[in-house]
């Protein structure tokens, strides 16, 4: 709910994550004990697909907490927590019954400032002066990656990122795909492609069957009961 998604957003650290692909290679993987074959293609799902390695890939994560209290990181941690084990109900329910602490949000304050001290101000210090007061934690995790594309794939990397933009930002694992499949990658559509997550633990996310219609269930795009549709064709509650 929305309700539910502000109190995250107050409660959890601001995070930007970019990929840096100026260090990362791209290689066709090739056949043979040694690499020295052929362009290797493998069948995946019916679908043969050329591999390749993308090494060194660089996912830089950027986090501020400087607005968060200690009560608002306890609530956050243990919301997200019942989220990672899949218990939604149970998050829901706590932000009924122990409403998200933003009595205690810390109102983060600039510096004064005179307008001679504005007028006389370098842009460097301007900059520093509208950036500060903040905590900022960066890390950076590099990975390699192997993939399978497949050029006749009846799908496109743009719209699985409109898919996994509908889960929302709230699970992490869901941002790496996302952040990844952003990244500039060789022709085609990746049918399977993995993803190291931790030292002993990858990610393999593969598509098994996609299957497009002509026509679609009337059902599927009918008007809810209890709205009605305005001239902007937009959708009103009575």
């Amino acid at each position: 709910s929305e309700k539910f998604n502000i109190a995250l957003a107050y409660s959890t650290p601001l995070t930007e994550m970019t990929i840096k692909d100026k260090q990362t290679h791209i290689e066709e993987v090739k056949t043979g004990i040694f690499g020295f074959g052929e362009h290797k293609v493998e069948n995946v799902h019916g679908f043969e697909c050329s591999m390749y390695t993308l090494s060194n890939v660089r996912l830089v994560t950027k986090k501020r907490s400087e607005h968060l209290s200690p009560e608002l990181k306890s609530w956050g941690k243990e919301v997200q927590g019942l989220m990672k084990h899949g218990e939604f109900d149970a998050a829901m329910n706590k932000l009924q019954t122990n409403p998200v602490p933003i009595d205690t949000l810390i109102r983060v304050q600039r510096p004064s400032l005179s307008y001679d001290q504005y007028s006389s101000m370098s842009q460097e210090e301007f900059v520093e002066w509208l950036s500060a007061p903040y905590q900022q934690k960066q890390s950076i995790k590099s990975f390699n990656s192997t993939l399978w594309m497949n050029k006749d794939f009846p799908l496109t990397v743009e719209k699985v990122i409109d898919i996994l933009a509908l889960l929302g930002d709230e699970d992490q694992h869901v941002k790496d795909l996302t952040h990844f499949l952003q990244f500039k990658l060789p022709p085609g559509f990746p049918v399977k492609l993995e993803i190291p997550l931790f030292p002993t633990v990858t990610a393999r996310v593969s598509f098994p069957t996609y299957q497009t219609g002509d026509k679609v269930d009337k059902a599927a795009v009918e008007i809810p009961d209890g709205y009605t549709l305005v001239e902007d064709a937009t959708l009103v509650m009575e």
